[in-house]
Parts: structure tokens; sequence; C-alpha cells
């Protein structure tokens, strides 16, 4: 399904202040998958990122480089251990791209205040209807931060300008843009899956019934409550959950609540 109808809701960042991290890394997909496929779950994380730096898997040439990398995986996939557990059975069991790209920019804006409120500005524009957007309508966006006092420091202008482009090409890495220096907004697709995937873990979260199916997540792929609704119907006849509503009781079950579990159960849908 792709987002034809759209609605706000309100950020769950609020007041919490943006860092320029993005700088360090975008979207990484194929570094990710790399880091994902050789891991071992027998390890720890600290183990596992121990083995990586020596045996250079990425092929970067500065170290440095990989400890960018390695610092901004952690804050993405493996500050919860069923998270991390969950991603590498996704990959290990070969999940298409497109179920797994959407779960990777899920945990990714989650991780980081900026890309998930950079991700609203860019849902904003298309409720009103405009179809693509410019390096420079980004950037003043970033400008008001700045002079909200929304960052943990004053930003330069080149930290901005740099900043701007980092996230715009880890917007178009992750699929919601599309397009060379002059931007469109993608027709973003959301397999049932990745959906279903997310949904669990909001649910994992406390998150049952009607809290999940009104979470303000969904907005990050630009799904109001009603198209909320209709995945979850979606889902329900793949066999991938139990969605029963009635009115404003609603009922969500999932066949495990594990998120490893549940991976591998995607994997062999």
């Amino acid at each position: 399904m792709s987002f034809v109808e759209r609605a706000k809701f309100p950020s769950p960042v609020g007041l919490s202040r943006y860092t320029s991290k993005i700088l360090k890394a975008t979207a990484q997909l194929d570094d990710t998958k790399t880091l994902l496929e050789y891991w071992d779950e027998a390890a720890s994380v600290e183990e596992n990122f121990s083995r990586i730096r020596e045996q250079n898997i990425f092929g970067k040439s500065s170290r440095s480089r990989i400890e960018d990398e390695l610092k901004i995986f952690h804050q993405r996939y493996f500050v919860d251990p069923e998270v991390a557990s969950a991603l590498v059975h996704l990959v290990k069991n070969n999940i298409a791209n497109e179920v797994l790209h959407p779960i990777l920019f899920y945990f990714s804006a989650k991780a980081d205040n900026l890309l998930y409120d950079t991700t609203r500005i860019l849902e904003n524009y298309a409720m009103r209807g405009q179809k693509s957007i410019t390096v420079d309508e980004i950037k003043r966006e970033i400008y008001k931060f700045v002079d909200e006092g929304k960052t943990t420091t004053r930003w330069s202008e080149n930290t901005v300008i740099e900043v701007t482009r980092h996230l715009m090409t880890t917007l178009r890495d992750f699929g919601l843009l599309e397009g060379g220096a002059n931007k469109k907004i993608a027709p973003f697709y959301l397999p049932n899956q990745a959906f279903a995937f997310i949904a669990l873990y909001l649910y994992n979260e406390g998150n049952p019934g009607e809290k999940l199916v009104n979470h303000p997540d969904w907005s990050l792929f630009f799904l109001n409550s009603r198209l909320v609704e209709r995945f979850f119907l979606e889902c329900h006849q793949e066999g991938l959950l139990n969605y029963h509503g009635a009115g404003s009781v609603i009922r969500i079950d999932f066949p495990t609540l594990s998120l490893t579990e549940y991976a591998d159960v995607l994997a062999r849908k």
C-alpha cells in the first residue's frame, strides 16, 4: 500500500535537542546488511564490533570511519537486544530489501530526533500536495531549528549545509525521496511484512489496541489511522496477525511476542 491519504500526528520528540550525528553516517544500507550478515549471535555486541574492526568487513580505508559507522549502527539497531537479534534473523533469512529497508529506516529515525522530524517535514509538504522539495527548503527548516535553540550547539552555516545534504541523502537512500539535485517525494511502498514487524515492536512497547492504531510513529510512513487499519486488515487476511475491530474496541494479537521469532515467521512468508 502506498501513502495516498495522510494525517498529521504530534511528534514524540518534543523538546529533545538535535545533534549533527547524521554527518557520521547516512542510510549505509549495504554496510548495515553486511554487519548483520556477519553477526555472531553467540557473542556480545562489543565482541562482534571488535571482530568487525579487526576484519574491516566494510573495506574502509580509515579506522575512524569504521568507528563512526559502528557508533551509529549501535544507536540505531543494537540498543535493544531483541531488535538486534530480529534484524539479524531477517537478513540471514534473506528477507527482501523492500521489506528490510523500511524497518531499518524506522529504527534509524527513532534513534535520531533530527531524522524523525525532518521526515515529518516531508509529510507536511506532501499533505499540501507538494511533490518535490529543494535543498533550500530543507535548509530553511534546519535554520529554524537552530534559531529556536533546538540544536545542541548553534550550528554554523557550513554545518547546516552539510547536515541538510546528509539528511536528504539519507532520505533518498531509504526511499522517501528520489532524484538527483531536484528531489521528489517518492511514492513510498510499505510492505505488509514490514508494517507487521513494526506493529509488533510498538505493541511490545505497551501500545495495545487503539493506541497501536493511532500511534504517532505511523506518521513516519505518512499513514493516518484509517490507512493503519487497512494495513491491519490486510495483515490479518495474510495470516500475519489477528485483528478485530468494533468501533473503539480493537483487539490485535500476534502469533508470537518475540521479535526474533516473528522475524522467522515473516521470512517464511
